[in-house]
């Protein structure tokens, strides 16, 4: 595969990940299949000079063509050699299945995602998250019973799925919750500004004050302002899918 991670990066996606990947790199080096034992595997090699870096926090997940999970059948951590470790994830592989979705994650969430044809030797990321926190003052969301007011909440995960249309989820998760029967006179939403694409995120209420936007998102451009609010926007994202970062505007006004 050949892919190559910055571990300061996914540490900025996730600071609780051990202080050694600051300079670490994370490849995701081959996977390999065996049809007759209906088996598959993906070898990860964490690049670290520091023996004892742990590689326990890393988690792969596998799944089919229609998000159905393969069984894993075994990680193993082999013995660190000078500079670099390799560490072998095993699934096993049903036959019929050709498309395989690997998911990288950390104990709070998703890192990077990619699509392998096994037939074709194929690989492409279709998903990664972004560094960012952004604090949102409150938000509507409408419910079967009436209307959800929720307060003081920040979106705590933003995530750009690229199949099969590139779209951006944003978790926000909310301190307290407030419902009427009355419906909302305007939801919240997310909105591309500076933009002629006028598309509007939908919303769903995950647990009693955890909510995700999904947004679709134009091709060919990595730079974006992002809007949410219900009338007006009343926070805006600056989002740099290139750098895989978010921040409000008000502070990338500031920021040199």
């Amino acid at each position: 595969m050949g892919r190559l991670l910055s571990g300061a990066k996914l540490r900025e996606l996730d600071p609780g990940l051990p202080s050694c990947y600051q300079r670490a790199g994370i490849e995701l080096a081959r996977v390999r299949t065996w049809p007759g034992l209906k088996a598959m595997q993906l070898k990860l090699v964490l690049h670290s000079q520091e023996v004892a870096c742990d590689w326990l926090p890393l988690e792969v997940t596998a799944f089919a063509d229609g998000r159905r999970a393969l069984h894993s059948s075994g990680t193993m951590g082999e013995t660190p050699r000078e500079g670099w470790r390799d560490i072998l994830y095993n699934f096993e592989l049903p036959e019929g299945v050709d498309v395989v979705r690997l998911d990288l994650g950390s104990p709070t969430g998703p890192l990077e995602s990619w699509r392998i044809d096994l037939e074709r030797r194929e690989v492409r990321r279709v998903g990664y998250a972004l560094a960012g926190r952004v604090e949102v003052a409150s938000a509507r969301i409408s419910t079967a019973s009436g209307c959800a007011r929720l307060e003081r909440g920040a979106v705590e995960r933003l995530w750009i799925e690229q199949e099969p249309r590139k779209r951006l989820h944003a978790r926000a998760a909310f301190a307290t919750r407030k419902d009427t029967k009355e419906p909302c006179a305007h939801q919240s939403h997310f909105a591309l500004l500076d933009s002629r694409d006028t598309s509007s995120s939908t919303a769903r209420l995950d647990s009693d004050r955890t909510v995700t936007f999904t947004l679709p998102l134009p091709d060919g451009r990595n730079r974006l302002r992002v809007g949410l609010g219900e009338t007006r926007a009343t926070a805006i994202l600056r989002v740099d899918l290139q750098a895989a970062t978010a921040e409000r505007e008000a502070l990338a006004a500031v920021t040199p």
